[in-house]
């Protein structure tokens, strides 16, 4: 299926919205982890102020790295990651 069916489900107003007032304004503990060379990390979220709202980026990672490799991940980004995730899950 071709990626412009679904894109025509989504407006700039939707994504400015999300980015605008969602993000900064969220009770919810997100986790967003992108990778310096993968190819959507240009499109990442920007920095937020929201405390809930975590986003890490690693240098010179790629689209297939796993949180838990420490050549791209190290110990306190990976203790990051997973305690957003356990705050999330309310572990």
């Amino acid at each position: 299926m071709s990626l412009a069916r679904y894109a025509k489900h989504y407006s700039n107003s939707m994504i400015k919205d999300f980015l605008d007032n969602f993000l900064p304004k969220s009770k919810k503990k997100m986790v967003f982890v992108y990778c310096e060379n993968a190819p959507w990390t240009g499109g990442a979220i920007p920095d937020s102020n929201n405390p809930n709202v975590v986003k890490i980026v690693s240098p010179g990672g790629c689209h297939s790295d796993d949180i838990l490799n420490e050549n791209y991940f190290p110990k306190e980004w990976r203790d990051k990651i997973i305690d957003q995730i356990n705050a999330f899950l309310g572990i």
